[in-house]
């Protein structure tokens, strides 16, 4: 490469590797920002809050007392129960109950405690609550935590917030009792839309999983058989080439990334049949 013959040579390869370099230092530079902008604001920050309520025989909403009561008297201590269900489907109406769940208490029988465990996600519709007794007068630490462990584990885990956002967003808007909705729902959260739409179109996907798999060319077709350039356009392309070795002499692909760019003589087909 010190020879003169491959001077010219030497300086472009000078070049293209100085400007690989500062080219990998740039990829470095954005990669590193892209993980602290990833780690510092896209991932979901969502708040748990635990509360021992009183063993208060006041109900402030006795309809809707009634429901959790009815769902929790049986329930042993420290059996975990995800406690949304029997909550009010109207979000302030919910609201109203839980905060006078937790500012006056609720009765579930006695010598028992109810303990609400919330996992919040930004505001009180997209919340969920459990809840499970203890013996009002000795707490167990070691059993409240493992139930918090089980809370932590059975809620759904959101990568960023917007992937938490459009979840959310959908699953409002759906029925849970239609299950070609529910499909749509698992396709959201899982991002896995492989699966056939209906029972029909499951059949219709068996059916060409088989024919592929057996090849039969009275059935399936390789249309790469076609990739060919038909004959009737030789003379053409050869008549095209001769030109381009005249006038252009090299292709522009082979020197579009040298420091000088040379354009074609022929921008387009209508220019070179002129």
């Amino acid at each position: 490469m010190e020879k003169v013959i491959w001077k010219d040579m030497r300086d472009a390869l000078e070049l293209l590797l100085q400007l690989l370099s500062d080219l990998g230092v740039l990829l470095a530079k954005d990669q590193e920002e892209h993980r602290r902008r990833r780690a510092e604001e896209s991932i979901a920050t969502d708040t748990w809050a635990l509360e021992i309520l009183d063993n208060n025989r006041n109900d402030a909403y006795p309809v809707h007392f009634a429901k959790i009561q009815e769902f929790m008297k049986e329930k042993e201590c420290y059996s975990m129960e995800r406690v949304n269900s029997v909550l009010p489907e109207s979000s302030l109406l919910r609201y109203r109950v839980l905060n006078s769940m937790k500012t006056k208490g609720i009765f579930i029988r006695l010598g028992v405690r109810l303990v609400l465990c919330t996992r919040s996600y930004g505001n009180n519709t997209e919340s969920l609550h459990y809840g499970w007794l203890i013996d009002a007068e000795n707490v167990d630490p070691e059993q409240q935590g493992r139930l918090q462990e089980l809370c932590r584990k059975d809620v759904p885990v959101y990568h960023s917030r917007v992937m938490k956002r459009k979840f959310m967003e959908v699953a409002e808007s759906l029925d849970i009792n239609n299950r070609a909705k529910l499909r749509k729902l698992y396709q959201v959260a899982t991002g896995d839309s492989s699966a056939a739409p209906s029972l029909d179109q499951a059949a219709v996907d068996e059916r060409l999983d088989r024919f592929l798999e057996l090849g039969d060319p009275t059935i399936i077709v390789d249309m790469r058989k076609f990739n060919k350039r038909p004959a009737c356009f030789d003379a053409f392309f050869e008549a095209t080439e001769k030109y381009i070795e005249q006038q252009v002499q090299t292709a522009v692909d082979d020197r579009r990334h040298d420091q000088v760019v040379h354009l074609a003589t022929a921008m387009s087909v209508a220019d070179l049949h002129r």
